[in-house]
């Protein structure tokens, strides 16, 4: 090709490019590699037949005039289709991070995709595939007879449902009728693509991949749906007599006039459209958190797909029947006589009561309301349960509405009225969908079945022509014919030919009038005008004597888009709002979080940068979340770096306009030395928490003590950090702060916040968003809360992904507990705290060979403060189980102090518990209860409801500490229904032990309550206490892990050995004893007006290492005898090697065993 022939395709090409978008045309032309739209494809594959003007090459589709090759003619009609999508079926939307949008037949969160119909004829989808693998199309494929109507949305779960897993349910169908692929999507960005019967023509695609997804936000196509009329649009309407007849279909013409018309809002009819009387409809939606009936409003699946529904017989939902989930009774209440009426609503937990003026529901007021929660039919606990007297109309109906939203424990909904009980159902009728707001009996029943109604709407001009999918909605009652602009667009149940007195073709059922019919009406979109529009309804009785009429229209345009969008409110099912059309990428800060021991007069100059062109820099120093409303702009081209010279946090986040924000940086600065100079009323900071005097300070007499002031710097340094960053209302406001309201609980206390590890040497901590609760029982009254961590995916990742607890625990986490240690703390042990015994605990039970809870020691900060030291721990919950155990975290039931967590039940406890009540003296009773034999083998028919080795080894941990605040609460269990290997026990709380309100002598043998009780009664069986003497001389003996050498018991610490339990118990104190420092500084002056220190706490250390821990293992070991869990009179055989004592170890070859019997006489066997 010649140089200027290059260079004049090269501009046609950018003006091509520039031409934009203009109608469909039937046929798209330009289309040359059959992926419905004119792109960037076509213009390659043009490309490539422009280099042969003869058109020699194989399949020569760029000569689309057939004229002369490929020429600029050719150009002209690829140019006038620019970027033209040729009506087709799509992925109009889909969600890969679902966390309760849209649930699935099985009531999972499942990934899910949207099939979108805009054509105007049925696609029979026989064949057709979806696949997220571009080497994989025919990866999934719909089941045979399935089709999708025009206008018609269709939802697919993208669950991994594969043939293997359901091989007599494949395609995999749920119980609400969904259809499972054998893929899921990919959050972090995927290929998926909607693929021709041939299995190789891909009809629609997102490709090379979508984009990270987010969690409840859904990404498709944008279209732009605008409401022409909606549902209470006005309306004029007229029943025709015989002297209209003349006028033909002239009355649905645009310029008639209808001035002397009747109005009235649609829905129009008369008659009990709503459904007799007995019960009300009562719809539930599952799998919504929080307490508020806001929670439920706000979700994308109300109010047009509940979980699920039911008609109660009275007013009144039913009690215990679940947690995280929101309800709506509704329907019509028919007063038995005229006069004054008083409602009450009662609920656990928020709820809202709504009454109508009329049956319109457009028309209702809230009149009462639960703020909180009440028992069952508790009716007066809050004075705005109850409603002002209202004037109510005998023989008429009035539309009713209960909004109920329950987050956890009891569950209830009540509505009364004057006569004391829920509302029974002979005076109300369930909600079908239909209403009618213009009451037309008196001017048709016995006149006329035939009705004309106009309605108007106005188009600008910029809207006609922009939509490519129009559709009308109709609810009717018996039949219509309807025209738009004079023409005729639809029609059901109506005779071919109309008059001015035409009835229906028969008497349609009422439930059919309930649910709009959708009629896809793309054909007329050129019917649409600038300026005024009129929808016009010819509406039809089956004949003028029937008492019952409804019609009730909407028109629906919409325009898809090409480019794909986020939407922060997902549409499953109907069309997509306007969305985003990507995310801002994250803030850049050139330093990292650490600690800053410089020279007095030294800062840090903070660098913001982003790489989003357009994109807004906004950034907080006090905590709050920054938005494109909230906060300082920072330009990284024009502002002076941000000068940090002192503790700050910093919040940053990128803003744009039309684009989802950035993930929110948050960075913590510690200056160890400002640390010193904490205030006690420190600037931004409430001197109140609630009804408790707030408390910031370092205390000076610490602070200032010789024998702290040299090394406090490095004892902030001595153990990582963590920094908590959030709002400081959601903190402490006297109404919505959790500190400030510590006993209030649950997921309508739960807030967002930062979390920040940071270690002093510089290594690689962690950074996320997640929630926060205040946890606990009693310590919820203490100044020094204890906090629970929640890694949800509404706030940032699903879970924390990192090894906190180093590489022997697991690295994922749900939830981490950030203990203050209330009992073995300075909030209130006093000078007995020491910080660790709970840890200790803990510890020993891992040290068994049995999982526990692991935890460490931080610092921690909340918004730049100094908060004291913490012990974050993980927490024994169904999530747990499944990491340590395996299976699925829904398969485990898990409880704290016998009451369930989360979703657990406690079917299987109580199972359990009834056997052992049953006795447990036979050997028989002993193996049932651990699913065997009465000779020891598995018995497949049999659960095994007890790990009787964890069991034992759970309880010699307490007896040997001198557990105190147990076994009544203080307890985590958990076990496997589904694949039962028994519950299992795992140490929680234990603070009143090692000498804390327990001493030396300490005896818990004796217990039998609670989680006990199962030990009150397996002591009375043989085995059982043979097996509990082999794990006590386990442990106790030849170096065991409670092992103390009788010859020398004193604590050495240059030989560890010779005292197991101490040893342990030293090297936890070891690693907080620099860090007990601050902790006194902070916290040590709570209880007392002079600050406990770290010579009090060396102290109690001395006494538990010196004078505890060298006489308790013997102690135990005596108790144990006494309750006959220890042999009295036989002592365990010795271990000779060659001569020599040997209890395990590395032996060689040709060495000698000898086995000792040390009583003298008697076998070893």
């Amino acid at each position: 090709m010649l140089k200027h022939a290059k260079a004049s395709l090269l501009s046609l090409i950018l003006i091509a490019i520039l031409a934009g978008s203009v109608g469909a045309l039937p046929q798209l032309v330009g289309d040359l590699d059959a992926d419905y739209v004119v792109g960037f494809k076509d213009l390659r594959m043009f490309a490539w037949q422009w280099l042969d003007p003869a058109c020699l090459v194989v399949d020569c589709t760029a000569d689309m005039d057939g004229v002369d090759g490929v020429s600029m003619g050719d150009f002209a009609l690829l140019a006038k289709n620019w970027q033209i999508v040729d009506p087709h079926i799509i992925i109009s939307e889909f969600m890969a991070r679902n966390s309760s949008t849209l649930l699935d037949g099985n009531g999972e969160s499942s990934d899910w995709i949207e099939i979108h119909n805009p054509t105007d004829t049925i696609v029979n989808l026989d064949g057709w595939y979806l696949t997220d693998s571009d080497a994989d199309l025919t990866k999934w494929q719909f089941p045979n007879g399935l089709q999708i109507k025009p206008g018609e949305f269709l939802i697919v779960f993208a669950s991994q449902k594969t043939f293997e897993e359901n091989p007599l349910n494949y395609p995999y169908l749920d119980s609400a009728g969904y259809y499972h692929t054998n893929f899921e999507l990919d959050k972090d960005g995927d290929y998926l693509a909607l693929v021709g019967p041939d299995g190789n023509s891909i009809a629609h695609e997102y490709a090379p991949k979508f984009p990270i997804q987010l969690t409840d936000i859904s990404y498709g196509l944008a279209q732009n749906a605008m409401m022409l009329v909606p549902t209470g649009a006005t309306a004029s309407y007229h029943v025709p007599a015989s002297g209209d007849a003349g006028l033909g279909t002239g009355w649905t013409d645009v310029g008639f006039d209808d001035s002397t018309w009747d109005t009235g809002p649609t829905s129009i009819g008369f008659g009990d459209i709503g459904g007799s009387t007995g019960t009300i409809l009562r719809e539930y939606w599952t799998g919504i958190t929080g307490q508020s009936v806001s929670d439920l409003t706000g979700n994308s699946n109300y109010p047009d797909n509940p979980s699920g529904s039911s008609e109660p017989t009275s007013f009144e939902a039913p009690t215990g029947w679940s947690d995280n989930y929101g309800t709506r009774m509704h329907g019509f209440l028919y007063p038995p006589a005229s006069g004054l009426y008083t409602f009450w609503i009662a609920s656990d937990d928020n709820s809202e009561l709504w009454l109508s003026t009329d049956v319109n529901p457009a028309n209702k007021s809230m009149i009462a309301s639960v703020p909180s929660w009440t028992d069952s039919r508790e009716w007066n606990k809050f004075s705005s349960q109850r409603s002002t007297s209202i004037t109510l109309d005998g023989g008429q109906r009035y539309y009713i509405e209960a909004l109920h939203k329950e987050g956890a424990g009891g569950d209830n909904l009540a509505v009364t009225w004057s006569f004391g009980q829920p509302i029974e159902g002979q005076y109300l009728s369930p909600w079908t969908g239909s209403w009618v707001a213009t009451d037309v009996q008196d001017d048709m029943f016995g006149v006329n079945a035939s009705l004309w109604t106009r309605i108007e709407f106005i188009l600008e001009e910029g809207d006609v022509g922009a939509f490519d999918t129009l559709m009308l909605r109709m609810k009717y009652e018996d039949g219509f014919v309807a025209y738009l602009n004079g023409q005729y667009i639809a029609k059901g149940n109506a005779p071919g030919s109309l008059s001015w007195n035409s009835t229906a073709l028969s008497d349609r059922p009422n439930e059919d009038s309930s649910v709009f019919e959708d009629i896809n009406l793309n054909d007329f979109l050129g019917t649409l005008q600038s300026g005024k529009n009129v929808l016009a309804i010819h509406g039809l009785n089956d004949n003028k004597n029937n008492s019952e009429f409804l019609i009730l229209p909407e028109l629906v345009a919409a325009r898809n888009r090409v480019v794909p969008e986020y939407f922060t409110t997902a549409t499953p099912g109907t069309f997509n709002i306007t969305g985003a059309i990507g995310v801002v990428s994250d803030v850049w800060i050139n330093t990292k979080r650490t600690f800053y021991t410089g020279p007095p007069d030294w800062h840090i100059d903070l660098i913001l940068s982003n790489g989003t062109d357009g994109a807004e820099i906004r950034y907080t120093l006090d905590g709050s979340r920054p938005t494109i409303i909230n906060g300082l702009i920072y330009n990284p081209v024009t502002d002076l770096p941000i000068e940090i010279d002192k503790t700050t946090v910093i919040r940053a986040v990128a803003v744009k306009p039309g684009w989802l924000d950035s993930a929110v940086e948050t960075n913590t600065y510690i200056f160890p030395g400002d640390i010193l100079d904490q205030p006690a009323f420190p600037y931004g900071f409430p001197m109140t928490w609630g009804g408790t005097t707030a408390d910031y300070e370092m205390d000076p007499c610490v602070v200032n003590n010789p024998l702290y002031a040299g090394t406090l710097k490095n004892d902030l340094k001595a153990i990582p950090t963590m920094s908590l960053v959030m709002d400081l209302d959601d903190l402490f406001d006297s109404g919505t702060g959790i500190y400030a309201n510590p006993y209030a609980e649950g997921i309508a206390w739960e807030r967002p916040c930062s979390i920040e590890l940071i270690h002093p040497d510089g290594s690689e901590g962690f950074h996320l968003d997640c929630g926060i609760r205040i946890y606990g029982g009693v310590g919820r009254r203490e100044k020094k809360k204890t906090l629970r961590l929640l890694f949800k995916s509404i706030y940032g990742p699903p879970k924390l992904r990192y090894p906190l607890f180093g590489e022997d625990a697991s690295g994922e986490f749900d939830t981490i507990i950030l203990r203050a240690n209330f009992n073995d703390g300075y909030v209130w042990g006093g000078a007995e705290s020491q910080y660790i015994r709970d840890e200790y605990v803990r510890q020993l039970q891992l040290a068994l060979g049995h999982p526990s809870t692991h935890g460490t020691f931080v610092h921690l900060y909340i918004n730049g403060l100094y908060w004291g030291l913490y012990n974050p721990t993980e927490r024994p919950q169904a999530s747990f189980a499944a990491n340590y155990f395996g299976g699925k975290k829904e398969d485990w039931d898990a409880l704290n102090s016998a009451a369930p967590t989360g979703d657990s039940t406690t079917d299987t406890w109580y199972a359990m518990l009834n056997l052992v009540r049953q006795g447990l003296t036979t050997n028989e009773a002993y193996q049932r209860l651990q699913g065997k034999n009465p000779d020891g083998t598995p018995n497949p028919a049999y659960v095994d409801y007890l790990d009787v080795e964890n069991y034992i080894d759970y309880m010699l941990v307490n007896f040997f500490t001198g557990n105190r605040d147990w076994p009544g609460h203080n307890w985590y269990a958990a076990m496997n229904r589904v694949d039962p290997s028994g519950w299992k026990c795992f140490s929680w709380d234990a603070e009143w032990v090692v000498g804390m309100r327990s001493g030396l002598y300490e005896n818990r043998t004796g217990v039998g309550n609670s989680l006990s009780e199962p030990y009150s009664y397996l002591r009375d069986n043989a085995e059982f206490r043979l097996l509990f003497a082999d794990h006590a001389h386990r442990a106790f003996h030849n170096g065991g892990l409670l092992y103390v050498d009788p010859d020398n018991p004193n604590w050495d610490q240059s030989r560890p050995e010779r005292n197991r339990p101490a040893a342990l118990y030293s090297e936890l104190a070891d690693s907080i004893e620099r860090a007990m420092v601050a902790e006194s500084a902070r916290w040590g002056d709570v209880q007392s007006s002079l600050p406990y220190t770290l010579t009090q706490w060396q102290s109690e250390r001395d006494w538990v290492l010196q004078s505890y821990m060298p006489e308790r293992s013997d102690i135990v070991l005596d108790q144990l005898r006494n309750a006959s869990l220890y042999p009295t009179n036989v002592d365990a055989p010795v271990f000779n090697i060659n001569g020599s004592y040997q209890h395990g170890g590395q032996v060689s070859a040709g060495d000698e065993l000898a086995m000792i019997n040390p009583n003298g006489s008697g076998n070893i066997y």
